[in-house]
């Protein structure tokens, strides 16, 4: 049962990966990008082969970070060639993510467009930071060392 159970488990994952894939799809260009980039975490095999082509991990959007986008596509576009040669390696599981040149052309507008907030954010991290004091909210200056070492 237990065996049965870890199976239909895996199918699942599977299943939910896909459907996970083909919605970030639909978002173009920067979707096959966010695709290519949990694949390439997604086994130790992968993560190994990726870091050996590549030099080192493609940042992976974040929540709580402002300019994840922006670090995606900065060192993707920095890393296309190797990004490219690595896909193509993979095309047997990354054939509907491949990144053509029309795609390439639209990660540089794109993180044209987000260069412009990368550029603003370091202004609002301190409007932010002096609106928390003023509001009494507890901000302890190791916390904003450990902030700005990011």
């Amino acid at each position: 049962m237990y065996e049965e159970d870890k199976v239909k488990g895996k199918e699942l994952d599977l299943k939910e990966e896909k459907e996970k894939s083909n919605i970030f799809r639909k978002l173009g260009a920067l979707g096959k990008l966010y695709n290519i980039t949990v694949h390439t975490r997604s086994l130790a095999g992968r993560i190994r082969e990726f870091k050996s082509l590549v030099g080192r991990r493609i940042p992976l959007d974040n929540r709580t970070r402002w300019n994840s986008w922006y670090f995606m596509l900065s060192v993707a576009i920095e890393k296309e060639s190797a990004l490219d040669t690595y896909t193509k390696r993979n095309l047997d599981t990354l054939e509907k993510d491949y990144l053509s040149p029309k795609d390439w052309e639209a990660l540089r507008t794109m993180k044209s467009f987000l260069q412009i907030f990368h550029q603003a954010t370091p202004g609002l991290f301190w409007i932010n930071l002096i609106a928390i004091r003023r509001n009494g909210y507890p901000y302890r200056d190791k916390d904003i060392h450990c902030i700005l070492s990011r």
